[in-house]
């Protein structure tokens, strides 16, 4: 789709190496969990050159050719930017337009591309369409959320400004689609419905009269009937040019449609949670065209001369079907593929469970990371994990829709949310007698009866967002964000503080080990050895490193941190060890145990393993210089108030790291200056901002990256 930006990511198997002479454990890569790059756009067109061919953009700026209608496809160029969508002009030219890289064009069908910016001065760009006046002359139309709409009449070579007061459109919103009626034009936007030009584009008005959803994903014709695929509202359908429109909803099981398109017989639709559907009326009633074992959203459909209908999904590449027929087919062939980070591990026997922080759900390895799947958990679309927890009976994990639970080891999943909802758990804790939820603004819920219904516990609680529990005993520990630590001698009933000695009160971590309490926080380890009334300092050959997570194995205690990897102590030590041998994605999530090996779940590279035999010796230190420069999603992902954006530097370099609203509008300067090379994080603090999706965008030297976060109240 044209406006998520979600941070998806793949894996490759590596085999297992030991360093030779030291005795020490190396860390591997394991074959995941993965997920094909997200397929933002595609294109199908008949070169003269080259014959039909195919065109998909994905979210790491690749442009990838097909022509052999989706049996294989090959890399011919990279953008450097997320692409948006494509759009044919006169003769053979094609326009991209991409997420910060402005627009591209290509003469040869794709084979080759060139920047194509000149008369721009944003490079911000959200669509790029084309569409044939009554003169027969080609305009093409590219909007910006910084500088609304841009004009060629030169095929791309040259764009003009067209000012929000000249032409008609709200500067509040970027263009997401432009279509041509008969003698009309019409432009769908982000947030303000759909508006009319009878000028070829000169001046414009608005022309939603019953549009009651103003986020239009696409627009689309369908001989006299016009069709608007919007974002919660379903589509609608205009049968008097523009002049008022209606719902037409009748069989989609979902009202976030992300693209329309007229096809052989009838009229598509992709959606993000209901997959395909087929309408043969104009609209009036929809069938399921779902597209087996696909859970992420279709972000576009095109369809080729001799009918066949390709969909490019979100995490899960792209199928293919023959026109009228329902048949689909997987035609993912040479796609690129990208790991995944991990926020949860969950262990069950010989199963190991994977969260990803970045929407794609749950997946399973039982041959040690050997390979992975993905396992549905019944949940709505796009939620996040962010938690696991177990006890004898039942698996937790924790996502930003709830809890869910499975009770025949993780075969199946369903919500486990009766009391809580669909608010998102940062946190969990489970016995066979409790289950607790820390959540992201709402304190914490306790569950008595093994996740069937919860209730809110947040007596002497004085924090809204819970990053970390334990049980011990009776006793409940929680980690606040902000607040410290909080216990809770009654099983969650009433809550005092036990933050004395801390010099860092975010509490993201914590672990039991039988005699001693550890709090991981943005400032290294504390211990405390009376269960929180007093702690001290543990950093000891850690330093001040940002923790975000604790473990332990019955012999040592292990902590995942945001940059500087993994660090061991034994039960009683007194100094931890750096434990980054082969490690090189030192943010580190989660940890699981199976038999005698160690998985780690890193920020943006996997799970990755070690023999725990081979953590027993001291590991030289591990290089904070990245090789390239990189931007890792933040964290927490949605967040209220605050949140931590993290980057690496490969050399010494002019920096400067910015947040601006979907519309393009600046809202904040976190970092400008010149730094030196290595990993770097800064703290970003939304409280003034409303829910919603910002970006935040790094320009270190030449180069330019972007993500996307998200604000939840």
């Amino acid at each position: 789709m044209k406006y998520r930006l979600w941070w998806i990511a793949s894996a490759l198997f590596l085999q297992l190496l030991v360093a030779s002479g030291t005795g020490q454990g190396q860390w591997i890569q394991t074959a995941g969990p993965k997920a094909e790059s997200a397929i933002i756009a595609m294109m199908a067109i008949d070169s003269s050159a080259g014959g039909p061919r195919l065109l998909a953009g994905d979210y790491s700026g690749d442009i990838l050719v097909s022509t052999d209608k989706g049996v294989s496809w090959t890399a011919t160029a990279w953008l450097g930017s997320s692409v948006y969508t494509f759009f044919a002009a006169s003769g053979s030219t094609i326009f991209v337009g991409t997420l910060n890289a402005g627009v591209f064009m290509s003469t040869d069908a794709g084979a080759t591309w060139t920047a194509s910016n000149a008369g721009r001065s944003s490079g911000l760009m959200s669509s790029v369409s084309t569409v044939v006046l009554q003169s027969g002359d080609s305009v093409a139309f590219a909007s910006s959320p910084l500088d609304t709409l841009y004009v060629s009449k030169k095929t791309g070579t040259h764009w003009s400004t067209w000012s929000a007061s000249h032409a008609g459109l709200n500067t509040r919103n970027a263009v997401s689609d432009v279509v041509s009626a008969g003698a009309r034009l019409f432009a769908g936007t982000y947030s303000d419905g759909v508006f009319v030009s009878t000028d070829n584009g000169t001046t414009w008005s608005a022309s939603s009269a019953g549009l009651t959803a103003g986020f239009v994903n696409d627009l689309a014709t369908s001989g006299a009937d016009i069709f608007a695929a919007t974002g919660g509202g379903g589509v609608f359908r205009s049968t008097n040019a523009g002049a008022s429109w209606t719902a037409v909803n009748n069989g989609l099981s979902t009202y976030d449609v992300r693209k329309v398109i007229t096809a052989g017989n009838g009229l598509y639709a992709g959606t993000a949670g209901g997959g395909v559907f087929l309408s043969t009326d104009q609209g009036d009633h929809w069938t399921s065209w779902a597209i087996p074992g696909v859970l992420t959203p279709i972000d576009d459909l095109c369809a080729t001369a001799d009918s066949v209908l390709f969909a490019g999904t979100e995490a899960d590449g792209v199928f293919k079907t023959t026109l009228p027929t329902e048949n689909w087919t997987d035609a993912s062939t040479g796609l690129n593929l990208n790991y995944l980070g991990v926020r949860g591990i969950l262990v069950r026997g010989s199963n190991m469970f994977a969260g990803d922080p970045n929407g794609t759900g749950l997946y399973v390895s039982s041959d040690h990371g050997a390979s992975w799947s993905r396992r549905s958990m019944n949940a709505p679309l796009g939620a996040l994990v962010y938690s696991s927890a177990a006890n004898s009976t039942a698996l937790f994990v924790g996502t930003t829709e709830g809890p869910f639970k499975s009770t025949d080891s993780g075969t199946t999943w369903g919500p486990d949310s009766s009391g809580i909802g669909a608010v998102a758990v940062f946190s969990l804790a489970a016995d066979d007698s409790i289950v607790v939820a820390g959540t992201l603004g709402f304190g914490l819920y306790v569950s008595t009866n093994n996740g069937a219904t919860w209730a809110q516990k947040t007596n002497g609680l004085t924090a809204g967002t819970v990053y970390s529990l334990t049980i011990v005993g009776r006793t409940l520990i929680a980690g606040t964000s902000g607040v410290g630590y909080f216990l809770s001698s009654d099983r969650g009933n009433s809550w005092t503080p036990c933050s004395n000695g801390l010099n860092n009160l975010i509490g993201r971590a914590l672990f039991y080990d039988g005699t001693r309490l550890y709090g991981g926080t943005y400032g290294g380890v504390y211990v405390s050895t009376n269960m929180g009334t007093s702690w001290q300092i543990d950093t000891l050959g850690m330093g001040a490193a940002s923790v975000r997570a604790l473990f332990g194995d019955g012999v040592n205690v292990y902590a995942g941190t945001l940059n500087a990897g993994i660090f061991q102590l034994p039960y009683g030590g007194t100094q931890w060890t750096s434990r980054n041998t082969g490690l090189t994605d030192l943010g580190v999530f989660s940890f699981g145990v199976v038999g005698d090996t160690l998985f780690a779940g890193t920020a943006s590279s996997g799970v990755w393993k070690c023999p725990r035999s081979l953590l027993t010796s001291v590991s030289p230190p591990a290089s904070q210089k990245p090789g390239a420069i990189t931007l890792e999603q933040n964290f927490p992902n949605p967040f209220n108030p605050s949140t931590v954006v993290r980057y690496g530097l490969p050399s010494r370099s002019a920096v400067v790291l910015t947040v601006f609203n979907a519309l393009g509008q600046h809202i904040a300067t976190l970092v400008n200056e010149t730094q030196d090379p290595g990993y770097h994080e800064v703290t970003f603090n939304g409280s003034n901002l409303a829910s919603g999706v910002y970006f935040y965008r790094l320009q270190a030297g030449s180069s330019v990256k972007t993500m996307k976060l998200m604000v939840l109240r």
